[in-house]
């Protein structure tokens, strides 16, 4: 009984320790596959799901060039850029710059890496599934 409280303890105490920690490896995404279903889309029908899957998440968008896209997340006083590159066969998203997200020797807060996390996420849902 007592090594279970002390495993609890550990636990709790570890994971608190863990939660504390608000920096992590700034995520980077890297030549995702465009799915199958996504394969018959003309350049311009990738670029607006994908325009479309950022606007749902509440990232503002502007075209930035031929096959890439520049969004911006803005909640508080934080701010997030990314440059999304896109083709008939790969996207990826790349941070471009920040501001209020502990930014520093490639670490960053978080909610960063979740929000790419849920963009990336909401950008495979609309390929697999895509808009003509």
């Amino acid at each position: 009984m007592k090594a279970a409280i002390k495993y609890f303890i550990i636990v709790v105490v570890v994971s608190g320790l863990a939660a504390c920690n608000r920096q992590q490896p700034i995520l980077t995404i890297e030549d995702v596959r465009i799915p199958r279903p996504a394969e018959a889309l003309t350049l311009d029908q990738i670029k607006n799901n994908i325009v479309q899957a950022a606007l749902d998440k509440g990232w503002l968008v502007d075209d930035a060039g031929p096959g890439e896209l520049r969004a911006t997340l803005k909640w508080k006083n934080h701010v997030a850029i990314t440059v999304i590159r896109y083709s008939k066969s790969t996207y990826s998203i790349k941070l471009a710059s920040s501001r209020n997200l502990k930014e520093e020797n490639g670490m960053i807060h978080r909610k960063y890496n979740l929000e790419v996390q849920a963009l990336e996420a909401e950008i495979d849902k609309r390929l697999y599934r895509p808009s003509r």
